[in-house]
């Protein structure tokens, strides 16, 4: 595997220009150049491919002005363009916190909605565990970490929690029903982690549309189990389960 570094490329460039978006680029000379052929330093650990674009070049041009290099940084943490694949920046939030004192804060939001998308992700987790009955707070937890197995083993527990159908299903009802809210003034980047049905979620979904039709419409005694049966029936799982619609005295 090739070492090359930044470093080695930048020795004798004249100018960089370092590109985000619709941002005036940042032209970097002279002795600043040292500075971020360190900033853009790279461990070895070889990484695959994504697929997006990134979000950022780096142009490197030699004194007559030509480019010779061109580098993307992708995630914060990767720059791709040498050696034909990406590689790890060793200190990305450090690189993203030299650009920002240089007048390119964009990566520098992007990192701020990144932790906010993630606190809002935790928040939606943590509610939803908490929603579960106390019998299965454990394996609701371990659910959320894992796509497989986990998942697999917390619809073992609810089936043998609550043989009878009946009362599971005005269980998962309301519990598949939990949503956490955006907290108020929230921006629309935080409020997408609150759409679609997470991957620990659709256990309840996959257990309720494995209930005949009959029993999940005969079973709700409550207004929140109604609601939940109402917010199952719309969703494209029950469509792609071939279900009818509800009632209107159900819905």
């Amino acid at each position: 595997m090739s070492t090359t570094q930044p470093e080695q490329i930048l020795r004798t460039a004249a100018t960089v220009l370092v590109l985000d978006g619709d941002a005036p680029p940042l032209t970097v000379s002279g002795d600043e150049i040292a500075e971020l052929a360190r900033r853009l330093e790279l461990t070895d650990r070889p990484l695959g491919r994504c697929l997006c674009l990134g979000w950022g070049a780096v142009s490197v041009h030699d004194a007559a002005g030509a480019e010779v290099a061109r580098w993307t940084l992708h995630h914060e943490v990767n720059l791709r363009g040498l050696d034909g694949g990406e590689r790890e920046l060793r200190d990305g939030p450090g690189l993203v916190d030299w650009l920002a004192e240089r007048g390119l804060p964009g990566r520098l939001r992007v990192r701020e909605h990144l932790a906010r998308y993630s606190a809002a992700l935790e928040r939606r987790r943590l509610g939803w565990v908490a929603c579960a009955p106390p019998a299965l707070t454990r394996a609701a937890d371990a659910a959320t970490h894992s796509p497989d197995r986990h998942q697999e083993r917390l619809a073992i527990a609810i089936l043998r929690w609550y043989p009878d159908p009946a009362e599971r299903i005005r269980m998962l009802l309301e519990w598949a029903r939990y949503r956490a809210g955006p907290d108020d003034g929230a921006d629309e980047s935080v409020v997408l982690a609150y759409g679609g049905t997470y991957f620990y979620e659709s256990t309840l979904h996959r257990l309720l549309l494995e209930e005949p039709w009959d029993a999940l419409v005969a079973a709700p005694r409550t207004p929140a189990q109604r609601d939940g049966l109402a917010e199952l029936a719309d969703s494209p799982e029950w469509k792609r389960a071939g279900y009818p619609k509800l009632p209107d005295a159900a819905g």
